[in-house]
């Protein structure tokens, strides 16, 4: 079995079983992902023709800790393998903890039994014990500057490609949620038809955004040094609805990145091993790295005050759209050509 990305955690092998762990406790805020690792679990325990007998799907709210444990403890009919799956177990009390316990530590050999939570306190037993035996898999909500890349990967398994352009429009206003990304996806290859590759217009087309007026464009007029394109995206995006913490948030996070890039390389990196440093595809860092090169470290810092000034007078009811364009007017306006 192959480890998903956002698992903290490969399953332990158990001579007999193929690459199945009796028990597993797949947990995080990352619905889709974690959802996708139980289905794979699924499909390598039970095939779906032995499922009536052999699968039982329980909440810790609605069924009994004794029945679970029962089901757990019950030989398949028909089949090599039984499954039960746990939603919520979370919501466990301390007594329903220790019974549950009690199974993990001698579980069916026959059963693989899978734990799921959004939320799960991993200091408690059994969940401590699961994860000390690499059972736990955890799926976090990825990074925005993952985005791309999971996108690009997620078409190509869908059978079509998408160009860069796309990518980075689709990752700018879908938000962090898998599951949407993937619901507009499912819906850009419909509109595109027989088509191969999805474009920055199907994008445009479909979720109804501008090609020219997004978050990526912005940090690329903020590298390039376009003091006017920048200060028309900005506009533009908050008469669309955006507010000055979502610009704070976003550029804060560019300009953090451009503040790592240079102490990298001030450290002698090449700019593939920066971004080896940071865990990121060279492509998705060119505006990062272009910034580098034209704002001095003094500059960067100087980008970070400014955007922090931003945000503590838009807390206290400043136009956003003047707070924005004025930074941007500021820093842009007085810093050094490219070097």
């Amino acid at each position: 079995m192959t480890r998903s990305r956002g698992e903290s955690a490969e399953s332990e092998r158990r001579p007999g079983m193929g690459d199945l762990a009796p028990v597993y406790l797949l947990h995080g805020e990352e619905e889709l992902l974690r959802e996708e690792k139980l289905r794979s679990i699924l499909d390598a325990a039970v095939p779906e023709e032995h499922r009536s007998f052999n699968l039982d799907v329980l909440t810790a709210t609605d069924a009994d800790i004794r029945d679970i444990v029962a089901k757990a403890s019950s030989f398949p009919m028909m089949a090599e393998r039984r499954a039960v799956v746990v939603k919520d177990v979370e919501k466990f009390d301390k007594d329903d903890l220790e019974l549950l316990a009690n199974y993990v530590d001698h579980p069916m050999e026959s059963t693989v039994l899978i734990l799921t939570s959004q939320k799960v306190d991993l200091r408690k037993k059994p969940f401590a014990g699961l994860k000390g035996a690499g059972r736990a898999l955890e799926f976090k909500p990825l990074k925005e500057a993952d985005l791309p890349d999971w996108i690009t990967k997620r078409v190509k398994a869908k059978g079509r490609s998408i160009d860069s352009g796309a990518t980075r429009l689709l990752a700018s206003f879908a938000g962090s949620s898998l599951r949407d990304l993937d619901q507009e996806l499912d819906k850009l290859i419909l509109y595109a038809g027989g088509r191969a590759t999805l474009t920055q217009d199907d994008v445009a087309a479909v979720a109804g955004i501008s090609k020219e007026y997004n978050i990526w464009e912005l940090q690329h007029s903020i590298a390039a040094g376009e003091c006017r394109t920048a200060v028309d995206i900005v506009t533009r995006m908050i008469q669309d609805g955006y507010g000055a913490p979502y610009f704070v948030v976003m550029l804060t996070s560019f300009f953090a990145t451009v503040r790592k890039i240079h102490d990298l390389r001030r450290r002698g990196n090449s700019l593939k091993q920066v971004a080896s440093e940071l865990q990121r595809n060279p492509y998705s860092l060119q505006d990062q790295f272009e910034a580098a090169e034209r704002f001095s470290a003094y500059e960067t810092e100087r980008a970070l005050a400014l955007l922090l000034a931003v945000d503590d007078k838009a807390k206290f009811g400043g136009d956003d759209a003047a707070l924005l364009q004025t930074m941007l007017i500021e820093f842009l306006g007085t810093t050094s050509p490219r070097r």
